[in-house]
């Protein structure tokens, strides 16, 4: 015995432990009698009952004799049969009044002649429901189908996800055990430990005043950090897609915005530190090359982008950061509970590839606060928290391979023709289907005469130049090739039908439909890119003819969220003027039109846009009115 240490007697240690030995012995039995009083779930009072062969004639007429025999059996212990299988031989009985199931199962499993009895049990979707008190507000997740996701996988702590925005609450209740923590820093000394360029660096950095202090003052990118990945299933708060990435707070977004040089440090910090994933819920209508570069410079990062509030067609009006045409970037657009585009939400058959929940969107805020958002922003995070969580799946997967499956795996509908995958995200989808090979999207255009150029847009082609193969097994002439880009120029003998991919190592793709049609002799033509169908303002296409000759039109008219395109030929007389109402061309009110004009001969084209009272007018700007031939569109 050590000195100095009171010990009791003995028999009051004998005691002791006597008393110890027989709580815990009584605490066992309790417990295990509870445990055997709670049966696993059943429906209230339904028994399901087999009768074992042989002991009913189950042949012909007395297979029916025999279940009447059976259903009285059954009425006489207590049980009235609401169905029969007879090629099972199971009934579904509901106990009488005054009938236990503990009482009737004794009785049926007691007789010889039962194969088995057993409760009506209950049976429930394989889905984790988070048990955050403000989980029932976070629609979107739903939506997503994260409940089947998070069965799959909850995230890992080894994937790091940067929210490069206006800062995070690292202190945030929701948020605190998730965030990044530098190791080669000694927080609060004042000095630069790690000798990386920031002081105090502890929990991210502050790239506007270069110091290691990533707070937010604004609310935005705590939102943000919170809806991508706050903790789930901890009682407390909300739940967000990924509950254990690591979160990198970089502020970036000031008062007034942020600049490129900025996000260019915010890069290079988050490269240094192995960030897999950087939100970038952020934008500007302004072409950068510094920025660009600085992504490509990062192809270990999936970059997702928002696609912007503006209700544009990004492919006609880029927003940058979200338009560069880079493998590890993916931008998204807004959807609503309807799985259609938001109203206010930016699209792009080329520039923008998925959408997302992004309307009363739940949050963090700082201070652990909780709200509402909505916008492009927070369709962003959720996406990037579906990319933490499927590189916590596939660790050794690329941006482009994470990039590839979420789009592939997109739920598709009608509502969501505008954007490249035609579909909104699905966690579990993007979680568990085999997703191999390459794939098409999109072919731009769809139709078009031989010798017209047509852009393959999709995944996984590979680096290396393979072949394209038209309906007719025609092959086609490659102009260029990139993963995620093939320009092809239609071949001659192609006929309506599927086009197919096949790379360098010998994979081949889905089939895309691509009608061939009649080459249209060359003229002049005009393209006016948009075309608003305002309620209050009557857009008008006008034609005029300045020859005595007559003259032919070919006219497109493309709606750009669903890409409906409606061609008509008009005839105009020598000397003669063609109005066109465009309204009837736009399903809703201020949808956007793009409007081309090819014609055989010398024609003049205009589209105005006035009021009906007709105290404004507005001329479309014209971006093209040049000899050429008509089926050279751009696909932009």
């Amino acid at each position: 015995m050590r000195s100095g240490i009171p010990q009791p007697p003995y028999g009051s240690l004998c005691g002791l432990i006597c008393l110890v030995l027989l709580a815990a012995i009584v605490w066992a039995v309790s417990i295990g009698a509870a445990c055997a009083q709670e049966p696993p779930p059943y429906v209230p009072g339904e028994i399901l009952v087999k009768f074992k062969d042989g002991t009913f004639a189950r042949q012909g007429d007395r297979r029916t004799r025999a279940a009447l025999e059976e259903r009285r059996v059954l009425q006489a212990l207590g049980l009235r049969v609401d169905r029969h299988w007879p090629e099972l031989g199971i009934h579904r009985g509901r106990l009488e009044a005054g009938v236990t199931m503990e009482e009737a199962l004794q009785n049926l499993r007691s007789r010889p002649d039962v194969e088995f009895a057993e409760p009506n049990y209950l049976r429930h979707k394989l889905e984790i429901v988070p048990n955050d008190p403000y989980y029932g507000e976070q629609w979107a997740l739903e939506k997503m189908g994260m409940p089947l996701a998070w069965e799959v996988s909850t995230g890992s702590e080894g994937i790091l996800l940067a929210v490069v925005d206006s800062g995070v609450d690292f202190g945030h209740e929701d948020l605190a055990g998730k965030i990044w923590k530098n190791p080669g820093e000694v927080c609060g000394n004042g000095w630069d430990d790690d000798h990386d360029g920031y002081v105090d660096d502890c929990y991210g950095v502050n790239v506007i005043t270069g110091r290691g202090d990533p707070m937010d003052d604004d609310g935005h990118g705590t939102h943000l950090a919170g809806t991508a990945a706050a903790v789930g299933y901890n009682g407390r708060g909300m739940a967000g897609v990924d509950w254990h990435t690591k979160i990198l707070p970089i502020k970036f977004l000031g008062e007034g915005g942020g600049n490129v040089a900025d996000f260019v440090e915010a890069v290079s910090f988050a490269k240094a530190r192995g960030v897999r994933v950087m939100n970038m819920s952020f934008g500007a209508y302004s072409y950068s090359e510094a920025e660009k570069q600085a992504i490509a410079g990062a192809p270990n990062i999936l970059f997702v982008a928002a696609a912007g509030n503006e209700r544009y067609d990004n492919d006609f009006h880029p927003l940058y950061p979200a338009s560069y045409d880079l493998p590890n970037l993916i931008s998204v657009a807004s959807s609503n509970k309807s799985d259609k585009l938001s109203v206010f939400s930016n699209y792009g058959v080329q520039t923008v590839h998925v959408a997302a929940p992004g309307e009363n969107i739940l949050g963090t805020l700082p201070g652990n606060d909780y709200d509402n958002l909505t916008g492009t922003s927070m369709s962003t995070a959720l996406v990037s928290g579906l990319a933490a969580l499927i590189f916590s799946m596939y660790p050794s997967a690329t941006p482009a391979a994470v990039k590839g499956r979420i789009l592939r795996t997109a739920d598709q509908n009608d509502a969501l023709q505008g954007i490249l995958s035609k579909g909104r995200v699905n966690a579990y989808r993007a979680l568990v289907e085999p997703v191999a090979g390459p794939y098409i999207f999109r072919l731009i255009p769809d139709s078009g005469p031989a010798g017209s150029q047509v852009v393959i847009r999709g995944c996984s082609f590979g680096r290396s130049p393979g072949a394209v193969r038209f309906s007719a097994n025609v092959p086609a002439e490659i102009i260029s090739w990139a993963d995620e880009v093939i320009v092809v120029k239609v071949p001659d003998g192609a006929i309506p039908g599927g086009v197919v991919v096949h790379t360098a190592d010998g994979a081949e793709s889905n089939g895309a439909f691509f009608t061939v049609t009649a080459k249209i002799a060359g003229g002049l033509r005009f393209v006016f890119p948009e075309i608003r169908a305002n309620p209050s303002h009557v857009p008008i296409l006008v034609l005029s003819n300045p020859s005595k000759d007559p003259a032919l039109v070919h006219l497109r008219v493309i709606e750009a969220t669903s890409r409906t395109k409606t061609l008509k030929v008009i005839h105009l007389e020598g000397l003669e003027k063609w109005i066109e109402n465009l309204s009837g061309y736009a399903p809703r009110p201020e949808q956007l039109l793009m409007v081309d004009c090819q014609s055989e001969s010398l024609v003049g084209a205009a589209v105005v846009t006035f009021r009906e009272d007709m105290r404004s007018i507005y001329v479309a700007p014209l971006i093209k009115a040049q000899p050429t031939d008509f089926e050279e569109v751009s696909p932009r």
